[in-house]
């Protein structure tokens, strides 16, 4: 346990270099519609980092080629590649947890030398209390990228073994410093190189991560694509990023 408290440690921390590029925090957050779906990759048909539509940007350094909508579907899968310089591509959503619990998507990481996979899904919590004027949560481990206010963070993760699937852990054994968790929903660089389709319940995970919240009160602030430094460049494919009930 301690040994993946490290790795991850050492695959998450950024170095002092990261900058801001593009913002749209004061854009107004993405809503569920009647049905209580919210699609998170409906992308505009000329979708660029350069210029991001309303309610996304972009934390860190990245250039165009890393983030980039795939050809045969531009609408809703991207690809993304990861560098030296850790980036975040982040859109703003308001919807309440427990009502809108699903979340899923496809992705076909590339196969490669890495240990966890520096490409992984974000999502910013909101415990239902009065939000800090700081970011929290995963800002802790980012801390030189401007995401939303947020006191919970998770991170959805492709670990190195398949053994790990349903892993939950902690950055931080203190029980009041736990503002950040790791879930591996899948793993093995043998099972890298093809799509899968994942389906998880965030507000089980949730209830899992901090068992003294109301999980009641909290609602989805954000959900992401992460992309931590790395030595060698990685890529994933991520299509579908979808809330649903």
């Amino acid at each position: 346990m301690k040994a993946w408290f490290g790795q991850i440690a050492r695959n998450m921390v950024l170095t002092s270099g990261l900058t801001l590029i593009v913002t749209a925090c004061s854009a107004p957050p993405a809503a569920t519609g009647p049905a209580g779906n919210l699609s998170i990759l409906s992308l505009p048909a000329d979708f660029s980092i350069a210029s991001l539509p309303d309610g996304w940007f972009l934390t860190g350094r990245a250039r165009p080629e890393q983030i980039s909508p795939a050809p045969q579907n531009p609408a809703h899968q991207l690809k993304v590649t990861s560098s030296d310089q850790g980036f975040a591509l982040i859109r703003k959503t308001d919807a309440v947890l427990l009502a809108t619990p699903y979340l899923s998507w496809r992705w076909k990481p590339e196969p490669g030398n890495w240990s966890y996979h520096p490409v992984r899904i974000l999502i910013g919590f909101n415990d239902g209390g009065e939000l800090p004027l700081q970011a929290s949560g995963l800002a802790r481990l980012f801390p030189r990228l401007a995401l939303p206010p947020h006191d919970r963070g998770l991170s959805i993760i492709w670990g190195p073994s398949a053994l790990m699937r349903g892993t939950l852990i902690h950055m931080s054994n203190r029980d009041s410093d736990r503002q950040e968790a790791y879930y591996t929903v899948r793993g093995g660089r043998e099972n890298a190189g093809k799509w899968w389709t994942e389906t998880v319940d965030l507000s089980h995970i949730y209830a899992q991560a901090w068992p003294n919240d109301d999980a009641s009160r909290a609602r989805i602030v954000f959900i992401g694509i992460g992309a931590a430094k790395s030595n060698h460049p990685f890529t994933s494919q991520i299509a579908d990023i979808r809330l649903s009930r």
